[in-house]
């Protein structure tokens, strides 16, 4: 090191910014700035670095996607996918053995067993390969087959990786990335249902201006983004449906939430009776057998959640509720804000008027008129595969109610009845906000019901209907509804007839069974704000769709199920207009529509669209490959056409 580069460390931060800027005037460079944490990094060295149009590029990777200088890229940050397969032994390989291509049998025999156990994380594969590279290549066949992901977690390596990024998380991400530690070990996680507890523990602050499932998806795309959490299942567009996150960071989440008695998890290997829960823990979660939950015999008095797993044959056997008895009675004076139960509904539960979140996870009898005591609740979900489920006169006194859902695993439309007798007289649900599903009878007042839940946003509803009369149905008094799903319920054989009107606020709708004609597309067609429109299941009837006077303006995903539709065009009389139908169409779904035999053309002119997706739609190849061209034609080379 010569003298001129020693006094490197004695000069100030823009001495040193200036010598870099001078160092690189003039040449092609390429510098690599890793693992960088904040935004203000790079703006301070921004100004070091030349641009003489020659080339030179800077790379900088990061674990936060926000850190990326948005205002200085031509493209969206390349994110980093999980490795393939054969990624994950190329690596592996690399690591034992650089340089060389082929591989000792020994490591070939543990080659699906590894790549299993890695889940396509490199963190995993490098672990792995430094624990292989300290044992007799004999033994690695054992060693391998006694590894777990907890083995793998409690590495040195792994410990000081992910606990930088915990250590950047900022404190209200922390006990939402904790949280999934509190389920079993590859639990899929339904969004909804889980920014749903997430508001029930009080992770999201009451003060925030904003609503508090909308700041709570606000910490999940961070925590997406940050790469600690993964999408399983996207929505349509935009947003995420499910979640998951990666074994290594869920064992990391287990420990550290121990660690920090944000939460206590009892394995379905643990002995419940051996468990010694800690006098200040506020959140139990079991997750073990409906037989061994009678042995847990202490219980903090600080608990305040409680969330049990069954892995019973049967999932929908009851919990003992013996146990439960025993827990409620311990707990009817404690602020227990949220709790999962898979029983029928205990009396005791009565006695929980802090109770926040309640979801009876099997079939239940009907909602007792006892639940309007839980006046905290803020969310519902029932399970229900038998019947419809009446609800008492008394939901109405449950004033923070937020998300009411029905599960209906069997499928039979099943949906909750609201009591209409005394519609008048009874309370408004204002802080209903989800609602799924709900029944409606046109022969009565829907105005008048519809308008007990003025501010919801979703809704998913059934609408019994008889065959040979004429319906009206107005739902423009829901002015904040966002997502509407609806289906049809028929008593029968003649025709009817039913007019919509639909909110203009809608952002996506799914329609079912309702056998419209295709006339009535144009009502739907001009709704100014609907990205999402899905027609399933009969909701339209008849041989040819011509779209006239319906524009979409802003759809951007359309999909057709099970249609009886044969001919889908766009009228002549726009012949020089017809890209103008969808003007931001970017994916399009075509499934077991068998006779459907032509697609507009006009989608071949769509600078928007991204991909087709075909299944069980055998007669519509050669209107597909017309629009492929006329996509070619027009210098749109991007469409992908997915036929399955």
């Amino acid at each position: 090191m010569g003298e001129e580069d020693l006094d490197v460390f004695k000069m100030g931060e823009e001495d040193l910014a200036l010598k870099v800027k001078r160092r690189l005037l003039k040449i092609r460079y390429l510098i690599v700035l890793d693992d960088v944490w904040d935004i203000d990094a790079w703006n301070g060295l921004e100004a070091s670095f030349p641009d003489d149009g020659n080339g030179s590029r800077v790379i900088l990777t990061s674990r936060l996607r926000g850190v990326a200088p948005q205002d200085k890229l031509d493209h969206e940050p390349y994110s980093l996918r999980q490795l393939a397969p054969n990624e994950s032994w190329d690596l592996l390989k690399g690591k034992l053995y650089p340089g060389q291509d082929l591989a000792p049998p020994e490591l070939c025999e543990i080659r699906q067993q590894v790549v299993e156990m890695c889940q396509g994380l490199p963190l995993t594969v490098v672990i792995l390969a430094g624990i292989l590279s300290r044992m007799d290549r004999h033994d690695w066949k054992e060693a391998v087959e006694g590894l777990s992901s907890r083995n793998v977690s409690s590495t040195e390596q792994c410990t000081a990786t992910l606990e930088l990024s915990y250590k950047h998380l900022p404190d209200t991400l922390k006990a939402c990335f904790l949280y999934f530690g509190a389920f079993p070990e590859d639990h899929e996680h339904n969004t909804k249902r889980l920014i749903s507890l997430w508001v029930a523990e009080g992770f999201v602050p009451k003060t925030h201006p904003k609503r508090s499932e909308d700041v709570a998806n606000d910490y999940l795309m961070e925590l997406i983004s940050r790469s600690l959490v993964t999408v399983s299942k996207p929505r349509s567009i935009d947003g995420v449906k499910a979640c998951r996150i990666h074994d290594l960071l869920y064992e990391f989440c287990v420990t550290k939430a121990k660690e920090e008695n944000f939460s206590r998890l009892v394995r379905r290997d643990d002995k419940l009776s051996d468990i010694n829960v800690p006098f200040y823990l506020r959140r139990l979660c079991i997750d073990s057998k409906v037989e061994h939950f009678d042995n847990l015999r202490l219980f903090s008095p600080a608990i305040r959640s409680l969330l049990l797993f069954s892995h019973d044959e049967d999932s929908r056997s009851s919990f003992d509720l013996r146990f439960i008895f025993h827990i409620i009675k311990l707990a009817k004076v404690l602020d227990l804000s949220q709790i999962n139960l898979g029983s029928t509904f205990p009396r005791e539960l009565e006695l929980l008027v802090h109770l926040r979140y309640l979801a009876i996870l099997v079939n239940a009898r009907p909602v007792p008129a006892s639940i309007s005591y839980l006046t905290n609740l803020e969310t519902l979900i029932w399970r229900n595969s038998s019947d419809h489920v009446s609800l008492p006169d008394t939901i109405w006194n449950l004033k923070k109610l937020r998300h009411l859902e029905l599960i209906d695993e069997a499928d039979k439309n099943y949906h909750f009845r609201f009591p209409d007798n005394n519609l008048d007289n009874s309370s408004q649900l204002c802080d209903l906000d989800i609602l799924s599903c709900l029944s409606l009878n046109p022969r009565k007042n829907i105005n008048k019901l519809l308008r007990k839940f003025p501010n919801i946003r979703k809704l998913r509803s059934s609408l019994n209907l008889d065959q040979g009369c004429e319906y009206h149905v107005a739902m423009d008094c829901l002015s904040h509804l966002e997502s509407l799903s609806l289906s049809c319920v028929v008593y029968g054989g003649d025709p009817y007839q039913l007019d919509f009107q639909y909110p203009s606020t809608i952002k996506k709708l799914t329609l079912s069974y309702f056998r419209l004609p295709w006339s009535k597309m144009a009502t739907i067609g001009n709704l100014p704000n609907l990205e999402v429109l899905k027609l399933l299941r009969r909701s339209f009837e008849g041989e040819i769709w011509e779209m006239e006077v319906e524009k979409f303006p802003k759809v951007r995903f359309l999909k057709l199920a099970s249609l009886h539709i044969v001919k889908w065009t766009a009228s002549s009389e726009y012949e020089y207009e017809e890209q103008d139908y969808f003007p931001r169409l970017q994916k399009l779904v075509l499934e077991s529509c068998d006779a459907l035999q032509e697609i507009p053309s006009c989608l071949g002119n769509s600078s928007t669209l991204e991909i087709i997706e075909v299944s069980k739609c055998p007669n519509c190849t050669s209107s597909l490959e017309e629009i492929q061209e006329e996509q070619r034609s027009n210098g749109y080379t991007d469409l992908k056409i997915l036929i399955s």
